[in-house]
């Protein structure tokens, strides 16, 4: 099964993005972010799928 955390981590790399640089796009802190792709926060599919088309500019389907 593909975990969100593993689909931002792919994606912000492949765009070239630190994880501050995301956190400050989207709206949350540093912190948030890296729970995230730790997998230590739970994080919707919606905001996974925003965060790889809104700030990273890769369809969703290029990173699964």
């Amino acid at each position: 099964m593909i975990r969100a955390g593993d689909v931002l981590r792919k994606g912000r790399r492949v765009a070239g993005l630190t994880q501050l640089d995301v956190a400050v796009a989207y709206g949350v802190s540093e912190r948030t972010y890296q729970r995230w792709e730790k997998g230590e926060a739970r994080v919707s599919w919606d905001d996974t799928a925003g965060l790889v088309e809104e700030v990273f500019r890769i369809e969703l389907r290029e990173l699964v």
